[in-house]
């Protein structure tokens, strides 16, 4: 009996040991795929955010708008960008230094976050000061021109403390909603720099919409 098992052991060996190193095979191939997609995520991941604030940037920023020129909808969804930038950011780096210019920009970047709704809005920041959040959810003109105010007043109620300075903050927004006949991410972005201009110039810490 013993003879038979180890004549039955000896046969069945080989398979078995095949068999559990083709298992092996597709384990090791699977979890090498995945190690490969996180790979390929972070690399994704780092193209399109900003290092400092840990924002999408303006890659990302770019990319959602031309989505939103090709998205099927009828007036009343179309999506609108807010353009904010910082008012006298290069005061703050020359008077306090680089380092609280940076603790301003992630200030403003945890303002916008708190101050947008997951589902209807994506804050960037596009360079240097200035930043954008893109919303699909304002019907009309005095909504947007509301939500831009809101925003500008939430990041005039923060203050950034460096040694012993406490820095205030204020910043201009312009406000446009993408047209239905718009074609070129840069024309919808020329619009609402004009706007954000124009803000600046009426005396900052405002909206134009």
């Amino acid at each position: 009996m013993r003879r038979l098992v180890a004549q039955l052991i000896i046969r069945v060996a080989p398979a078995l040991a095949e068999e559990i190193g083709r298992r092996q095979a597709v384990s090791a191939r699977r979890q090498e795929a995945r190690r490969q997609a996180a790979r390929r995520q972070l690399l994704i991941d780092a193209a399109f955010t900003d290092h400092l604030t840990r924002l999408a940037n303006r890659r990302a920023c770019d990319a959602c708008l031309q989505q939103c020129l090709t998205a099927d909808g009828d007036a009343e969804t179309r999506a609108a960008l807010i353009l904010i930038d910082l008012d006298h950011f290069k005061h703050i780096n020359d008077v306090c230094g680089h380092i609280a210019g940076d603790r301003a920009l992630q200030a403003v970047a945890r303002v916008l976050s708190s101050h947008t709704r997951s589902g209807t809005d994506r804050v960037f920041r596009i360079g240097g000061e200035e930043f954008a959040v893109i919303t699909s959810d304002c019907l009309t003109r005095e909504q947007l021109h509301g939500m831009a105010l809101r925003l500008i007043a939430a990041i005039a109620r923060e203050r950034v403390q460096t040694g012993t300075l406490t820095m205030p903050l204020t910043a201009s927004a312009g406000a446009t909603f993408v047209g239905i006949d718009d074609t070129d991410v840069s024309r919808v972005i020329a619009r609402a720099d004009a706007l954000l201009y124009a803000a600046k110039h009426d005396g900052r810490n405002r909206a134009c919409a």
